[in-house]
């Protein structure tokens, strides 16, 4: 299945993601798409990359609170 550099047109860097990979689900803060790979960090702001073509979905997690990455 897969995605696109197309699929992420409106996200920007620092935006919350709930990125599906292989059937496992990985909250994180997406950084960019360079070269067919989304770039992004984990919770504990460890830089992660994923061949585009290995996702299933990507997208904003539903929340009943605001989340706000902090700045250090």
């Amino acid at each position: 299945m897969g995605m696109t550099a197309d699929d992420f047109k409106n996200y920007k860097s620092g935006d919350k993601l709930l990125i599906c990979v292989n059937g496992s689900n990985v909250s994180g803060y997406f950084k960019s798409i360079e070269k067919g790979r989304i770039k992004y960090e984990d919770m504990n702001f460890r830089e992660h990359s994923n061949d585009l073509s290995e996702l299933s979905e990507v997208r904003l997690p539903e929340l009943d609170y605001p989340i706000a990455r902090p700045d250090f």
